[in-house]
């Protein structure tokens, strides 16, 4: 039951938390913990198809009329509760439709011409959250955000140090 799944999360939580000192806690916590970019980035919905049903919890689905969710149902979920519901093989998640093959094929043609802000308001952080999802694309998401990043750091950096609109490509090197 899913129900008791969280309440031994929080159990096991406190019973942690409770026993260690506070240099102990830094290390328990990610560095990004209280990141607001961190945050907002994990809110991103994430589509996800149940693979267990879950007893009274039908209020997450807006759209599901029942009490309970049923296995197979299809659902938006936020990253972080995607997440760790996928580690913990109660849901399949999809990747956003930014981060998918095609989405990804563009980005590697031309990466300075997409508005990644229009996309997804925290393309690179959110990103990088999507590659811990057990999902088999998500090494090639890793490898697409970094070529993106560079790609689109080239260009900046060329137009940053080029009043003339000379094609410096050729001087700057950035290993890829």
């Amino acid at each position: 039951n899913f129900t008791a799944l969280l309440y031994t999360i929080k159990f096991e939580f406190r019973k942690v938390m409770s026993g260690i000192s506070q240099t102990q806690v830094d290390d328990v916590i990610p560095e990004d913990y209280y990141s607001i970019d961190s945050i907002l980035a994990e809110q991103h919905k994430v589509s996800c198809v149940l693979k267990k049903s879950m007893f009274g919890l039908g209020f997450l689905d807006p759209s599901n009329q029942n009490e309970h969710l049923v296995s197979g149902s299809k659902m938006e979920l936020p990253l972080w509760m995607a997440g760790y519901l996928a580690n913990k093989e109660f849901v399949t998640c999809e990747l956003p439709k930014p981060y998918q093959e095609t989405s990804r094929n563009i980005l590697l043609a031309d990466s300075s011409v997409v508005d990644l802000f229009k996309q997804v308001m925290y393309f690179y952080e959110t990103g990088v959250k999507l590659t811990k999802l057990p999902h088999p694309e998500c090494p090639h998401v890793a490898v697409s955000i970094v070529k993106t990043f560079v790609g689109r750091f080239k260009k900046i950096m060329d137009s940053s140090q080029n009043c003339k609109n000379q094609d410096l490509s050729a001087m700057v090197q950035v290993d890829s």
